[in-house]
């Protein structure tokens, strides 16, 4: 509990905000909320059915549900954006990712270089206007 708490406040402070972080404070949660549970299933099966409290009957039930609910959404955003959006950046998971149409102009850019002759001596011109992928990706293939 106490880690868990202070790597809360650590990298809540902590100015690098990237998406691998979080996981050092999921796994904690997720450990305390399964002992949460094994407790919770642990004392309602162990008092006997004659002590369950009406309230916690459908709790029994709603829990796995919900749970499975989740699992359900998680794989299909899995596939969606792995699969199905792969080239995309229409998660809301993908947070600093390039459109394809970067790669489609520069394989066009290419083809009108092998066309002309010119390979890698074609002059592109381009202004400040252009997104960070185009700049970085001609850089590359020059």
């Amino acid at each position: 509990m106490l880690i868990t708490f202070a790597l809360v406040v650590a990298l809540s402070m902590a100015g690098e905000k990237m998406p691998w972080l979080a996981t050092h404070i999921a796994i904690p949660f997720i450990l305390l909320t399964g002992w949460w549970a094994g407790r919770l299933a642990g004392g309602l099966w162990s008092r006997g059915e004659r002590d369950i409290k009406r309230w916690q009957v459908p709790l029994c039930w709603i829990a796995p549900a919900s749970l499975g609910l989740l699992a359900l959404l998680t794989l299909r955003t899995s596939i969606a954006v792995n699969y199905k959006n792969y080239d995309y950046a229409t998660e809301f998971i993908d947070y600093a990712h390039g459109a394809p149409g970067v790669k489609w102009a520069l394989a066009d850019i290419a083809a009108i270089a092998n066309h002309t002759g010119a390979g890698q001596d074609l002059k592109i011109a381009y202004d400040d206007e252009v997104s960070w992928p185009m700049t970085r990706r001609s850089r590359l293939r020059c």
